[in-house]
């Protein structure tokens, strides 16, 4: 009687062999992109495409907080993934040089409640050639390769809100 499970009555040397941790192989060749993005060294000329995103922006000046607005002197400056990281919480792009309070940075990370804080200046078209739109890519991937479960103890993982909502506790009484 032929059936359709016929074909699994033979063995092949292969289905001896241990299996490769897919996951690996995924991290193997993200790894091997991100050395050919740094290594390549793309000319933007008016040849290069380009895209154009409608997006909000905070202010373009770099003598005041992105998050409370006021004027500082000795601020730090956003790295590209804390400002990708704003960009994909609040949909907010900040340029690159944009200056924060260290009040705001816990652990080099925002804290939950200075992205709601952002202050938005206005909408505007944010442009990138295939290089930038790479190098934003990657800011992402590493941002969610470093997401880590719930961690209580980080003042950074919930805001006041969830926090409340998923302990029962508000943050100052439980840490």
């Amino acid at each position: 009687m032929e059936g359709d499970f016929d074909r699994f009555c033979s063995r092949d040397k292969s289905d001896n062999e241990l299996l490769t941790n897919v996951d690996d192989e995924i991290a193997m060749v993200v790894d091997d992109y991100e050395e050919r993005i740094m290594e390549s060294s793309v000319q933007t000329d008016s040849q290069t495409p380009r895209i154009s995103i409608p997006v909000f922006r905070c202010s373009k000046s770099h003598q005041s907080c992105v998050v409370c607005g006021i004027g500082i002197i000795s601020a730090k400056v956003l790295s590209s993934v804390q400002r990708t990281m704003i960009f994909l919480k609040c949909g907010v792009f900040v340029s690159p040089g944009s200056r924060c309070c260290s009040e705001h940075v816990v652990k080099k990370q925002l804290t939950v409640e200075s992205f709601d804080k952002i202050c938005i200046s206005k909408a505007d078209c944010w442009t990138l050639d295939s290089f930038e739109l790479q190098v934003l890519l990657t800011d992402i991937r590493s941002m969610l390769l470093q997401q880590n479960s719930f961690n209580f103890d980080d003042p950074t993982s919930l805001n006041e809100e969830a926090y409340k909502t998923i302990v029962g506790l508000t943050k100052g009484i439980h840490m």
